[in-house]
């Protein structure tokens, strides 16, 4: 299956930043840097799962294999939905994954999620 094989050569590429394990096993992905689908209330939502002991990164900010690391070593990961969350296809089975929507579903990212055994 391409994505499996796009996932296994890239987390091969990443394994010294993977190594490192300086990122939070508690994820948030923020959509600040986001030119549309921005979360208006993001601070007030992000300080319910700060409190939950999670950490918020812009992947837009991060290199590729941090953004990578940082997925292969997270045990939960919540996110809006949008291009951050393609980042999934790195994370380890079983890892939950929670989408947040606002006015539009999208089941985008649920296949690729029952692909690698995530729980979604």
């Amino acid at each position: 299956m391409p994505l499996k094989y796009v996932r296994e050569k890239l987390l091969k590429n990443a394994q010294e930043e993977i190594k490192k394990d300086r990122f939070c096993h508690k994820v948030f992905v923020s959509r600040a840097d986001a030119p549309m689908r921005r979360i208006g209330n993001e601070e007030e939502i992000f300080e319910l799962f700060k409190a939950k002991g999670f950490e918020r990164y812009v992947t837009g900010k991060m290199s590729i294999p941090e953004q990578i690391a940082l997925f292969a070593n997270a045990d939960i990961i919540v996110g809006e939905h949008g291009a951050g969350l393609t980042n999934i296809m790195f994370c380890k089975p079983d890892v939950l994954i929670i989408e947040l929507f606002q006015a539009l579903i999208d089941i985008s990212f649920w296949f690729p999620a029952q692909v690698l055994n995530l729980k979604y």
